[in-house]
């Protein structure tokens, strides 16, 4: 049996070990635009590695060693964000931020308020959110920081955008201009075009989501980023959704889903199912459209991360023709069965949905 030195050596040499075997993960993560983003081999060594890291960060936190266990938590960021641990990374973020060391030493608490606020927005938490970048963004306009002020201003601008509050979020977007207009930095214009192409499509603006998307796309694609790129594919499949380019929606959607699941993101995986219950729902496939609304809550609900208020309103207005079709009592019955499918079930559903010719005649109103 270990003696009390003993035991303390070995607990301090597994935290070592994982804080080495997860520093290869610990990417900048204070300015989103600069984040490096994990392949999904990455994720899935991290997630098969979950419980060893979580008995390294424990150990830092009862130590108070500040240093080791905010770099411990941004390598498990990844993990809580992109595979869905969103409470119980925010659990333990609220609890670092809580150290007595922390809460009074700004230099220190700069790095784990970004992804304190990432994870609340993914959990609809869009007040903490708020609060937290708010803070964050003192810090940095204090600090003369005008590239990180920049950056979060437009993170202020996705939160506002996400509480369907557009006017907010292009105040926020331009003031993030006035701060970085001079920066020329290019990953941070993309990350400005990527959020304000999906406030745009919210909007109806459909010509500049498509131009801003576009842009952010490519920038992206140059940059080896599917992650962010599935992003701007799901605002472009939208807009070519509303103008009636189904073949060219559909491309956008697939790939959006091939990207969620490559890094087994739930929440990027129910968004693209979503778009594919719009277009089930223009193309007449009304139980279809349905089913895959039921299915994408059911894995939102699995993520703990709730549809937010500006998407909400995007995909009820694009399901609202399927419902009224099936009645009131039938879609609810049909939402409930699209609910309780299997993933593979759902992922057959969007693989069956097919876009007609002119030639097909007219469009299934039950499949």
């Amino acid at each position: 049996m270990l003696t009390a030195r003993e035991a303390e050596a070995a607990h301090q040499r597994h935290a070592l070990d994982f804080l080495a075997f997860g520093e290869p993960f610990a990417f900048n993560l204070q300015f989103p635009y600069k984040s490096a983003f994990p392949t999904p081999e990455q994720l899935d060594l991290l997630e098969r590695e979950l419980d060893n890291l979580r008995t390294a960060l424990r150990w830092w936190i009862e130590l108070e060693d500040v240093e080791r266990a905010i770099k411990q938590a941004c390598i498990l960021f990844h993990v809580w964000f992109w595979r869905g641990y969103l409470s119980e990374g925010h659990a333990w973020l609220r609890e670092i931020l809580a150290l007595p060391s922390v809460r009074s030493a700004p230099n220190i608490r700069i790095r784990a308020l970004p992804m304190f606020a990432r994870l609340a927005i993914r959990h609809g938490e869009y007040v903490v959110a708020l609060e937290t970048f708010e803070e964050l963004l003192a810090t940095q306009q204090f600090a003369g920081d005008h590239v990180g002020a920049a950056s979060t201003l437009i993170e202020l601008a996705n939160v506002r955008y996400l509480r369907a509050e557009y006017t907010a979020a292009w105040a926020c977007l331009d003031a993030s201009r006035s701060q970085g207009t001079d920066l020329r930095d290019h990953q941070l214009e993309g990350h400005w075009r990527n959020y304000a192409s999906q406030t745009a499509l919210c909007e109806g603006h459909y010509d500049a989501a498509r131009t801003l998307a576009g842009e952010a796309l490519a920038g992206y694609d140059t940059n080896h980023q599917p992650l962010a790129g599935a992003y701007c594919h799901m605002t472009l499949g939208n807009v070519d959704l509303e103008e009636g380019s189904y073949d060219e929606a559909k491309a956008h959607f697939s790939c959006g889903v091939e990207v969620a699941l490559d890094y087994g993101d739930r929440t990027l995986l129910a968004h693209f199912i979503e778009g594919f219950a719009g277009l089930a729902s223009v193309l007449g496939q009304h139980e279809r459209s349905v089913r895959l609304g039921g299915a994408a809550e059911a894995l939102r609900e699995v993520a703990g991360a709730p549809i937010h208020p500006a998407w909400q309103q995007l995909t009820e207005r694009q399901l609202v023709a399927s419902h009224r079709a099936l009645g009131t009592r039938a879609a609810s019955e049909v939402w409930a069965a699209g609910k309780s499918l299997s993933l593979g079930k759902a992922l057959e559903e969007v693989k069956c949905l097919s876009v007609p010719t002119c030639d097909d005649g007219a469009m299934d109103s039950t499949s």
